[in-house]
């Protein structure tokens, strides 16, 4: 389906299932089918929107620069459409920075929050990396592959070559390279800070214990400053939790919206 928004661009998105609405949002390079493996397996329980950001999957691609504000400002147009102000928000990496400005801006469409493997502001060290693969970027999507799933993935995972690893070259390979720059340069602003303190929204934060673009300390930090969030890990994954290990991930936001969530 897609879903023309205010500015002009049409929102790609895909329903599955009935229950609980659940919205997810994807990591940088890739689209709303990087939620597919753990979609399958709650379907029966929730109703879930996998949505491909602007510039990403069959979403269009807009003729400038965008920002995270940009990118908040388009789901929580989608949200009020597809949901009745009471939405999960799930975001993995970028996915995870937009849902956190979805949550500062418009708190009243959301019921509970998960927040995978992403941060809340940067450091001089890591916004000069960010910046860095920005202006490398723009020498194509070929050389951009082996540092970013490697990045992603553990090194004994991304050896066995299997499905998940097959799903992401593809994504990064038919990225267009100049939004796949933007995309980075919308990551290095970011600076959310202490502001997080405001979301009251029950949280969840959820690490792969062995990912190497998120550390343990940025994402317990970003927990303890978040008022209603718990923080887990998913023991062995890398920095596509979800998608590495969607089966665990999925355990963990089933629990979630039992103890955490209104029924």
């Amino acid at each position: 389906m897609h879903f023309r928004l205010s500015n002009g661009l049409a929102l790609a998105y895909h329903v599955h299932g009935a229950g609980r609405p659940v919205m997810f949002l994807h990591p940088i390079g890739t689209c709303g089918a990087f939620w597919d493996p753990l979609v399958e397996g709650i379907q029966d329980r929730c109703r879930c929107i996998t949505v491909d950001l602007r510039g990403h999957g069959d979403s269009d691609v807009p003729g400038e620069r965008f920002t995270l504000n940009d990118l908040a400002d388009d789901v929580i147009e989608l949200l009020r459409i597809e949901s009745k102000n009471d939405a999960v928000l799930v975001g993995c990496s970028l996915g995870g920075m937009v849902a956190q400005a979805v949550a500062l801006k418009a708190p009243e469409l959301l019921s509970g929050l998960v927040l995978a493997d992403t941060g809340h502001r940067q450091t001089n060290e890591s916004r000069k990396a960010v910046l860095q693969r920005a202006e490398d970027s723009l020498k194509g999507m070929p050389a951009m592959l082996p540092s970013t799933l490697a990045r992603w993935f553990p090194a004994p995972f991304l050896a066995l070559k299997g499905p998940e690893v097959d799903a992401c070259r593809k994504w990064l390979l038919d990225d267009d390279p100049v939004v796949f720059s933007w995309g980075w340069q919308a990551i290095s602003e970011l600076d959310f800070g202490d502001r997080i303190a405001n979301i009251k929204t029950p949280t969840l934060v959820v690490r792969g214990s062995v990912d190497a673009s998120s550390s343990r300390e940025t994402m317990q930090a970003m927990a303890t400053l978040l008022p209603q969030a718990r923080y887990a890990e998913i023991e062995g994954a890398g920095h596509v939790a979800p998608l590495e290990r969607p089966h665990d991930f999925a355990n963990l936001l089933l629990d979630f919206f039992e103890k955490d969530l209104p029924a």
